[in-house]
C-alpha cells in the first residue's frame, strides 16, 4: 500500500491539530507504518477513507486516535531522569512549596506527559523523603499521558532494571520489591500517584472536577520538543491558568526557548531554567513599566549544571527535517550510524549538522547517540567547543562529575575566557564541597564578566545581563567565603 505524499502531509497536519505532535522527516516512515497497520484493522478501502474517519469526531474515530498515536508517542524515560533538575526540586522548589503550604497542608503536583510513570513516582519518592510524616497532609500527584498503554504500565508500577539504572543499590532495595525479573515500586508511593489519559492540546483544563486546578508544581519535560510552536503556546497558556499563583512549571531544557509565556516569570538556577506563575498585580506592573521581567536567582550555593539546555545553540530541540542531501536519522534507544541515501552513498555532513543531531539526541535522552555524534564533530573540527559543553552536561546528568570537569577544562584550554565553563566548573566544585576551587573559578568568571559591557548577554544566560551575572557571582563568592 502506497500513501500519496500529499495525503501524508494532510495526515501530518491533522495529527498536529489534534495532538500537537509535529511529525518530522525522520518520523515519516514510522507514521506510514502506523497508518497501514490501522487500515489493516478496519474494513476500509483506502488511506483517504481512513483520513476521513479521523477527521470526524465520532466514537470510532476517538478509538482510532488512541490506537494511531501509540507508536508515535513512545518515550524513553527512567527514575530520576536529569539529576540536575531533580536536585533543584529536592533542595529548592519542593521545600519552598512545602513551607508556603504549611498552613493548608496541601500539595498538588502534576506530571504532564508522564509516559510509563517513572517521573511522577520519582516525585512521590522526593515528597516522601521531604515529608516523612505527612499523615495530616493532603498530597496529590497526578500523572497524565496521551498514550493509553503507557498509562496502563504506569498504574502497574512494575519496571525493568533499565528504568532503575541511575538508582543506587540502597535506594532500590528501600523503595522497590523484586517481582520475578523486574522491580515493583512500594505501595507507599503507588498510593500517592493517580493516573489518567489526557490530551494536552485538546482536553480542557484547568478543571477542578478532575483535580486539575490550583496546581503547585507542573512538570512537563521532553514533551514540547514534539510540538509545533503554536501548540506549545496553547498548552503553556493552559498550564499557566492551572497553576496556583507562585506555582512552578518545570520543562525540559530549552524547550521554551522561542516562547515568551505571559503570566510566567523566568527563574534561573545553576541546574535549570524554570517558570513561576506571577500574580495579576505583578503582570500589570511589569506591563505598565515596559520592563523585561527580572530573573530571580536562588541565594544558595552553586550546585550541578543542567543537562542539555545550556548549549550555545539551543534553538534546535530535536533533529530537524533536512533536505534530501542530509542523511535521515531515526531516533532510537541506541546510537546509529549515518543512513545512506537512495544511491547507496553516504552524503557529506557538516560539523554543524552533526552537532545539531548530537544536541537533538541529548534532548530526548539518547546520550549514547549524542556522544557518538559529538565524536564525529570533533573528528571534523578538533577546536570546536560546543561538543565539549554537551559532553560535560551528559556526564553530569549521568553522575560522572570527573568526566564533566574534564570536558569543561578542555573548553578552558581551547578558550581561557569561556565564562560559562568557569561558572559550571564552580558549580561542580561547590557541589563536591571543594570550596577553594569553586571560589577560584567564580573569581575568574567575575574578572571576565567585569570586562564585558554591563548590558550584554552571554549564552546560555540569554535572560540575564552581564550586570546581573556579575551581581549574582559576587553573591556566590560571599556565600562561599562564609561557608569556608
Amino acid at each position: 500500500m502506497i500513501i500519496d505524499i500529499r495525503l501524508l502531509q494532510r495526515f501530518i497536519q491533522l495529527i498536529a491539530s489534534h495532538t500537537g505532535l509535529q511529525i518530522r522527516e525522520e518520523g515519516m516512515d514510522k507514521l506510514c507504518h502506523a497508518i497501514k497497520i490501522r487500515i489493516a484493522q478496519q474494513p476500509l478501502l483506502s488511506p483517504e477513507a481512513y483520513y476521513q474517519l479521523l477527521a470526524v469526531d465520532t466514537a470510532v474515530s476517538r478509538h482510532e486516535w488512541e490506537e494511531l498515536i501509540l507508536p508515535l508517542t513512545i518515550g524513553e524515560t527512567y527514575f530520576f531522569r536529569d539529576s540536575g533538575q531533580f536536585s533543584l526540586l529536592r533542595h529548592h522548589i519542593l521545600p519552598e512549596l512545602i513551607k508556603r503550604n504549611h498552613g493548608t497542608r496541601s500539595l498538588r503536583i502534576w506530571s504532564a506527559g508522564c509516559s510509563t510513570g517513572e517521573e511522577p513516582y520519582s516525585l512521590a519518592i522526593l515528597v516522601h523523603e521531604l515529608l516523612p510524616s505527612r499523615d495530616d497532609w493532603d498530597v496529590g500527584i497526578l500523572g497524565t499521558d496521551v498514550n493509553k498503554d503507557a498509562i496502563a504500565t504506569a498504574r502497574r508500577g512494575i519496571y525493568r532494571q533499565h528504568s532503575l539504572r541511575t538508582l543506587d543499590h540502597g535506594l532500590r532495595q528501600r523503595y522497590f520489591h523484586q517481582h520475578q525479573s523486574d522491580w515493583e515500586l512500594d505501595g507507599r508511593f503507588r498510593s500517592m500517584v493517580s493516573f489518567r489519559q489526557l490530551n494536552l492540546l485538546k482536553d480542557f483544563f484547568p478543571d477542578s472536577t478532575v483535580n486539575l486546578s490550583d496546581i503547585d508544581l507542573i512538570v512537563c519535560r521532553n514533551v514540547f520538543i514534539y510540538f509545533d510552536r503554536t501548540a506549545v503556546t496553547r498548552v503553556i497558556t493552559k498550564f499557566t491558568q492551572t497553576l496556583q499563583v507562585g506555582g512552578y512549571l518545570v520543562t525540559g531544557h530549552a524547550e521554551l526557548h522561542d516562547q515568551k509565556p505571559s503570566g510566567l516569570c523566568l527563574k534561573a538556577f545553576p541546574e535549570s531554567v524554570i517558570y513561576q506563575r506571577q500574580s495579576v498585580h505583578t503582570q500589570t506592573l511589569k506591563t505598565k513599566t515596559s520592563q523585561t521581567p527580572a530573573t530571580d536567582v536562588p541565594l544558595t550555593a552553586p550546585q550541578s549544571i543542567s543537562s542539555s539546555g545550556r548549549m550555545p545553540d539551543k534553538s534546535l530541540a530535536v533533529p530537524p527535517a533536512r533536505p534530501p542531501r542530509v542523511p535521515i536519522i531515526e531516533t532510537s534507544s541506541t546510537a546509529s550510524s549515518p543512513a545512506v541515501n537512495h544511491s547507496g552513498q553516504v552524503p557529506p555532513v557538516s560539523a554543524a549538522d552533526l552537532y545539531r543531531l548530537a544536541h537533538g539526541y541529548a534532548d530526548v535522552g539518547n546520550y549514547e547517540a549524542a556522544r557518538h555524534y559529538c565524536g564525529l564533530v570533533l573528528a571534523k573540527d578538533c577546536l570546536a567547543e560546543e561538543p565539549y559543553y554537551l559532553l560535560a552536561q551528559i556526564a553530569e546528568v549521568q553522575g560522572d562529575n570527573a568526566a564533566a570537569k574534564s570536558f569543561l577544562k578542555k573548553i578552558l584550554y581551547l578558550s581561557p575566557a569561556a565564562v560559562t565553563a568557569h561558572l559550571e566548573l564552580a558549580a561542580l566544585y561547590a557541589r563536591e564541597q571543594d570550596l577553594s576551587r569553586a571560589g577560584k573559578m567564580l573569581s575568574l568568571a567575575l574578572e571576565l564578566l567585569k570586562a564585558l559591557p554591563a548590558e550584554a548577554v552571554i549564552e546560555p544566560f540569554a535572560h540575564l545581563s552581564v550586570a546581573q551575572l556579575v551581581a549574582e557571582t559576587e553573591r556566590r563568592i560571599e556565600q562561599l567565603t562564609s561557608m569556608a
